[in-house]
């Protein structure tokens, strides 16, 4: 089986992940996914919490050997109470493509709560040695505006998930060097040599130029979207402690799955990160005619974001 880093970490994976890079040397691994057709233990155990998207649904449950991930479109996840160990019990005729992108969402984001990593569900990216979080619902463009900074010099950390180490700076962990867009956003802001790839989503899955980095950087701020009308300004302001509060719970990778039983650790990690990191709310005005203006502002609002071309990929 290949290894791969991915969130600071290795991972040793039977499912092949072409979004990550294979590396070799990378000593004992810290997850190792493995792919079984055996039927998924027994005992479920209590379930924690669920997520539904019209037919499909998430189900997380503590049982006494570990987690169980339910994906109704792939099978059942079971992961170690340390999240060493993974396994797949895959269903008949499951889909590779919904299997990797469960691995890279919720799987690995359980397995990272289970060792004290606080994941969000957002986007990021580095400048220099400083990550920037941008979050938000589906549909609110931060992965677009990810892209498009990654276009203006910027390097992709990572899309949906963004893994932040609680220590006493807060690290964000680079993830998979893919971003997800839809067609339109795909076509203006992929580098014309990389070929958009459709998933059965409805977006493209574009691979960003440069080589993947295993390091992780200190995160200098946290971006909750607000999409205002494209005639409206760039503008930023830092919300008060209870805002930040609110809006990091609201956003926090698995707040539908972890349920009551574990709303107290995702309080106390919020409340962490809050203390941490400055949280802003980003007017964002819609448009790709406006991109080049809010990658312009950043640039101002953060040093390390000088080598930035904000006017690349209008």
């Amino acid at each position: 089986m290949p290894d791969y880093r991915v969130f600071g970490r290795c991972l040793r994976s039977a499912l092949p992940l072409p979004e990550l890079a294979p590396v070799a040397g990378a000593g004992p691994p810290d997850w190792t996914l493995r792919v079984t057709r055996r039927p998924v233990p027994a005992a479920v155990g209590e379930l924690w919490g669920e997520y539904r998207l019209g037919d499909a649904f998430l189900r997380l449950h503590a049982a006494p050997d570990g987690l169980r991930l339910v994906h109704s479109g792939t099978g059942c996840y079971t992961i170690a109470p340390d999240g060493s160990d993974i396994v797949w019990h895959a269903v008949p005729g499951a889909s590779r493509g919904l299997a990797r992108a469960a691995v890279m969402g919720p799987v690995l984001a359980a397995a990272l709560h289970l060792r004290g990593v606080h994941c969000l569900h957002g986007s990021a990216v580095a400048l220099g040695a400083e990550g920037l979080a941008f979050l938000a619902p589906k549909g609110f463009g931060k992965s677009t505006l990810a892209a498009a900074l990654v276009r203006a010099g910027a390097r992709l950390l990572s899309d949906d998930t963004v893994a932040v180490e609680l220590g006493a700076d807060g690290i964000v962990w680079p993830g998979g060097q893919r971003v997800r867009l839809w067609r339109d956003a795909a076509r203006r802001l992929a580098d014309r040599s990389v070929r958009p790839v459709p998933v059965a989503t409805g977006k493209y899955e574009v691979t960003c130029a440069g080589p993947a980095r295993a390091e992780g950087v200190r995160l200098a701020a946290i971006y909750v979207l607000e999409p205002v009308g494209g005639a409206a300004d760039v503008a930023r302001h830092r919300l008060p402690a209870s805002a930040a509060l609110v809006a990091l719970l609201r956003h926090a990778k698995l707040a539908h799955l972890l349920g009551v039983c574990e709303s107290r650790t995702l309080l106390d990690r919020s409340l962490a990160l809050a203390r941490r990191v400055p949280v802003y709310e980003l007017a964002l005005p819609r448009g790709y005619g406006r991109l080049a203006d809010v990658v312009a502002r950043l640039a101002a609002w953060h040093p390390a974001a000088e080598a930035l071309v904000p006017g690349v990929g209008e």
